[in-house]
């Protein structure tokens, strides 16, 4: 697979509700995946919330926690979570230097990377980087993580359902999950608290091309600067202009 560049708009079929209403439906007759029968309450509601035309596809982001509607800022407790949204994973007060190891030139963040404590996670993390890239509307999260974590998958309650993802090489089904992020200056030392961002599990493993989502734009400011290869990032718009170099 070739490194993100610029990558084509999807132009895939639009997305059909009943057809979602038929998946979702289909997983509320499963006995032997935990993830799903578990998540059922919450499933149910996603059924009725598209039969009402509250969600279309279109509608953005809709997190569900224990059969309710919430914020992403909100989830608590050990109750299954999940969000509901048709995703994309296009490649597209700290700086980050350019890579330059492989062409063409890409901006990274990095950040400590954990499953969220109160839905199950044990509190280990880990040091990833991952691509500015706003194509993407969920983070890339792999499989060999779980073992990193020092976690098991069956044992966390932010396992979520498997989701519709547009990429330039077509649609595919990915499994979507909750973690957790906490942005990190390139000294290690935290530049932020953490947040709640929700993934998509991929089995490559290609460590440069890890993809950020789109939660993390709802917590820092970024920017760049014409003539400079940095990344200017920060939680209030005014420190990213007072990072800015002089023109």
């Amino acid at each position: 697979m070739p490194p993100p560049g610029c990558l084509p708009a999807w132009n895939g079929p639009p997305f059909s509700v009943e057809n979602r209403i038929q998946e979702l439906e289909k997983m509320l007759e499963e006995k032997e995946n935990q993830h799903i029968i578990r998540q059922k309450e919450n499933i149910k509601l996603l059924i009725q919330l598209y039969k009402d035309g509250v969600i279309n596809g279109s509608s953005g982001r809709t997190v569900v926690q224990n059969g309710r509607v919430i914020n992403i800022d909100d989830i608590n407790g050990k109750g299954p979570c999940l969000v509901e949204m048709q995703g994309m994973q296009y490649a597209q007060s700290t700086s980050y230097p350019s890579a330059t190891s492989t062409p063409p030139h890409h901006q990274f963040i990095y950040a400590n990377m954990r499953l969220n404590p109160d839905l199950g996670g044990n509190g280990s993390s880990l040091v990833v980087p991952m691509l500015n890239d706003t194509g993407s509307d969920y983070f890339t999260f792999y499989g060999h993580d779980w073992s990193l974590l020092q976690s098991a998958s069956d044992q966390y309650f932010g396992y979520g359902l498997p989701t519709l993802i547009h990429t330039a090489n077509g649609d595919v089904v990915r499994q979507t999950i909750m973690i957790q992020l906490q942005l990190i200056r390139l000294d290690g030392t935290p530049l932020g608290a953490w947040f709640n961002e929700f993934a998509v599990l991929s089995e490559f493993s290609h460590p440069s091309y890890r993809l950020s989502g789109a939660t993390i734009r709802d917590h820092y400011y970024f920017a760049t600067a014409r003539g400079h290869p940095d990344l200017y990032v920060a939680e209030k718009r005014h420190g990213i202009v007072s990072q800015l170099p002089a023109l």
